[in-house]
């Protein structure tokens, strides 16, 4: 019986090596089309602001903020939150006037800002489509303050407390000041990496 030319180790590995070649060239041409594309939308869509990330503390009542956006996301850490970007007032220290922040809420304190939003009707559903109307931006004071646990003596939870002192969105839109320049990039964006402490 005639032995197969095709079959064997030899030409098994052979493809193997082809295949992993294929695979990594493919691969390699993917990330420059997406590093291509990134820089592309960038350049369009022109500067992006770089919030500074802040740690509010707790018990301590921020005063004159602006919240400009929120959105849910990742927070560095890892945790599913809602990051708020403001705009400071330039209170004794704190960040400058004019400096873009940021922080995120988790948790109870998630909660708590979604009753916030929607207690203070800061977007609304749009009757014709599935969008919403963010009725932004507002001045605010909030305070983040640690509470003890009414069911589970001992432990404490985070909870957030927010007063808008100002709704009229188009004339805090005017006033902004302008995005410092060491707050202003046409890098594309990077996605913090998670960390684990």
């Amino acid at each position: 019986m005639p032995k197969n030319k095709n079959c064997g180790p030899k030409k098994t590995e052979n493809k193997m090596v082809k295949n992993m070649s294929d695979v990594e060239q493919f691969l390699n041409e993917l990330e420059t089309m997406n590093e291509e594309r990134k820089a592309e939308r960038a350049a369009s869509r022109g500067p992006r602001t770089v919030y500074e990330v802040i740690k509010p503390e707790m018990g301590k009542v921020y005063q004159g903020y602006t919240l400009v956006s929120f959105n849910e996301t990742t927070s560095p850490l890892g945790s599913e939150s809602i990051c708020l970007r403001l705009v400071a007032p330039g209170n004794e220290g704190e960040a400058e006037a004019g400096r873009r922040v940021k922080f995120y809420v988790n948790g109870y304190e998630k909660q708590d800002f979604e009753r916030f939003i929607n207690q203070n009707n800061l977007v609304t559903k749009n009757d014709d489509d599935d969008g919403s109307t963010y009725h932004l931006p507002v001045k605010l004071d909030f305070l983040r303050k640690m509470n003890d646990s009414q069911k589970n003596a001992g432990r404490t939870f985070k909870s957030f407390h927010g007063i808008i002192r100002d709704a009229d969105a188009a004339a805090l839109r005017e006033s902004l000041p302008s995005v410092p320049e060491d707050q202003t990039t046409t890098e594309p964006y990077v996605a913090p990496v998670v960390t684990e402490e």
